[in-house]
């Protein structure tokens, strides 16, 4: 999360690929904890099973 607050680092760079808009509030949340929800919430709203998967992995295990 530092490095995302910071506008910077691989995390920054795939979710703004997919959701400039959640940028914005994950930037926004006032801790981490508020800024996992709002990824939670994210990777919930997708419908496609192999979307949710390719986002989880490009986003945790690749930042």
């Amino acid at each position: 999360m530092a490095q995302l607050s910071a506008g910077t680092g691989n995390m920054l760079s795939n979710i703004k690929k997919v959701s400039p808009n959640l940028v914005r509030q994950l930037k926004a949340a006032k801790g981490n904890e508020e800024a996992f929800d709002l990824m939670i919430k994210a990777i919930r709203g997708v419908q496609d099973p192999a979307k949710i998967i390719r986002r989880v992995i490009k986003t945790w295990l690749y930042s």
